[in-house]
């Protein structure tokens, strides 16, 4: 990780959403912004090295972005995999299934809880579409930082979900009921039908959704799901079935040796890129998120960027401190 910071690539991520995911055999930096993506899809067996680049995302985001410029809503089927990002400015959400006011610091562990999440989500696109219809562009970063601010909206939204075969399992659906008098009706809100619509719609708001699963079979990474994602990063699996589900088509992934290796498929690109994923010791995450926490917690000294938007100060000196910029 140290060594892809350094590289000029790395660098010049640095305006958008950084991220640094490998290292190919032949010692080139693997590096990726993910508003090309605009969402990835992460596979791979227990032991593979998934959970770990999950991680060194979510570390990359939230040591590239301020609160205000990018926000994390984290859902948590196994409910171990994100506990130490509770409580940080950078990680947003509902207040729970019942109160769909925005809170930060939580994570989304339980079923009804990480529907609403969804929902929630689904409420910011749609608030960030009338947004931009209202100011006449296509996308939200386009839009005035203060008509985001008024309207409630941090800058960048990443949904990171850490299992998606239990968040598909979980739901058969949960009832809500439409309409009014003799016409109401109750009809079943799906987690495949929320995300469906949050990836179809969510580049242009500035929403981006990072996948992951231990089993991308067919009844998890739907027709739907697969159309709508079209990066794919790919640990060890088990069989070339599930390698072709996980690659759109392309068998592989059941030959790789596990420990971060891994293939890397972004989109518009025509075959894989073997690499070896990056990681963040335990000592640098504990240090990473100490220092968010830490400026985070003061108070915020807001400056003018050379393009007119308004940044912590705080935040872009501890960048500064970090030898990012």
């Amino acid at each position: 990780m140290n060594e892809h910071s350094a590289t000029p690539t790395s660098l010049d991520l640095l305006q958008t959403l950084p991220l640094n995911l490998g290292q190919t055999p032949d010692g080139q930096p693997v590096t990726f912004d993910l508003r090309r993506a605009p969402h990835v899809l992460v596979s791979g067996t227990t032991g593979s090295g998934k959970s770990v680049a999950l991680h060194t995302m979510i570390c990359d985001l939230l040591s590239a972005k301020s609160p205000e410029e990018c926000s994390l809503v984290l859902i948590d089927p196994k409910r171990v995999e994100f506990l130490e990002y509770r409580g940080l400015a950078s990680v947003v959400g509902p207040m729970s299934a019942e109160d769909a006011r925005t809170t930060r610091g939580a994570t989304y562990t339980e079923p009804d809880d990480a529907m609403a999440a969804l929902s929630w989500v689904l409420a910011a696109v749609e608030t960030r579409f009338r947004l931009l219809a209202a100011h006449g562009v296509k996308d939200v970063s386009q839009v005035p930082r203060s008509a985001l601010r008024a309207s409630g909206q941090p800058g960048t939204l990443v949904v990171v979900v850490d299992e998606l075969a239990d968040l598909m399992m979980s739901g058969n659906g949960l009832p809500k009921r439409t309409g009014s008098g003799r016409g109401a009706r109750a009809v079943l809100t799906k987690p495949e039908t929320v995300l469906a619509r949050i990836l179809q719609v969510g580049r242009a708001a500035g929403v981006h959704v990072i996948l992951a699963t231990q089993r991308p079979s067919h009844d998890v990474v739907t027709g739907v799901i697969k159309a709508n994602v079209p990066t794919r990063l790919c640990f060890a699996l088990q069989n070339a079935t599930d390698s072709r589900v996980a690659l759109g088509g392309i068998k592989g992934a059941e030959t790789l040796s596990g420990n971060g290796d891994a293939l890397w498929y972004p989109v518009g690109a025509r075959t894989p890129v073997r690499m070896q994923g990056t990681m963040w010791t335990e000592g640098a995450k504990r240090n990473l998120l100490s220092r968010v926490s830490r400026v985070c917690s003061q108070e915020p000294s807001l400056e003018a960027s050379s393009n007119g938007r308004i940044r912590n100060k705080n935040y872009r000196m501890w960048l500064r401190d970090m030898a990012l910029i």
